[in-house]
């Protein structure tokens, strides 16, 4: 006689096509961001731009932005995991509210880098385009998730937050991560921005 096997489920099944999705994107976004620490390594002086002194506080703000969002969709997964459906809703809101920023503020360095001429475009603009783009589809599914707690879905819930989850924690740290190695913002540089910024807030 045929023993049934339970499958997986749709939760289980959308997990593992988003992780294969992820990795896909990782290896195509990789190849513009080794094209830009190869371009900025053969020409540095066409390819290294001073963003912090061109763009003024935006890669600073996207770079706390995407932070923010990491640590608060962390912190929504756990309320989640734990039926915490207050704290769950709370730190949801406040995650797409700083994932709508990076898409808003994001376009505006994307605006920024396209008026600073060929070599941007050509080592710069790829890369941030497509990380923009992540985080349009990281909004988008932080607000369905938000929509879905709102209106009390929870079964619904139970099959994006787990998957929305990865979405929402890859944009984050990739984020972060292109930050760093397109040499847009260095660390030393963004701890410094925080603490003049951090110093001038309380000193008032």
């Amino acid at each position: 006689m045929h023993e049934y096997t339970p499958g997986t489920g749709i939760k289980d099944n959308a997990q593992f096509a988003t992780w294969l999705g992820l990795i896909a994107f990782t290896f195509f976004f990789g190849t513009f961001v080794a094209s830009n620490v190869y371009l900025r390594g053969w020409s540095p002086e066409v390819f290294n731009v001073d963003f912090a002194g061109k763009a003024g506080d935006l890669p600073f703000l996207n770079t706390l932005i995407l932070l923010g969002s990491g640590v608060l969709a962390l912190i929504a997964g756990q309320a989640f995991r734990k039926r915490a459906n207050g704290a769950f809703t709370v730190t949801l809101a406040l995650a797409t509210l700083l994932a709508l920023a990076y898409v808003v503020m994001g376009a505006q360095l994307l605006q920024e880098m396209m008026s600073l001429g060929k070599a941007v475009w050509t080592a710069y603009l790829p890369v941030y385009g497509l990380h923009w783009a992540l985080g349009l589809l990281n909004f988008i599914l932080l607000a369905v998730a938000l929509a879905f707690a709102f209106s009390g879905k929870e079964h619904a819930l139970k099959r994006l937050v787990p998957t929305g989850m990865s979405v929402w924690l890859y944009t984050a740290i990739t984020g972060l991560a292109v930050f760093v190695i397109t040499d847009v913002v260095s660390v030393s540089e963004f701890a410094e921005w925080c603490g003049t910024k951090l110093t001038g807030a309380f000193g008032k």
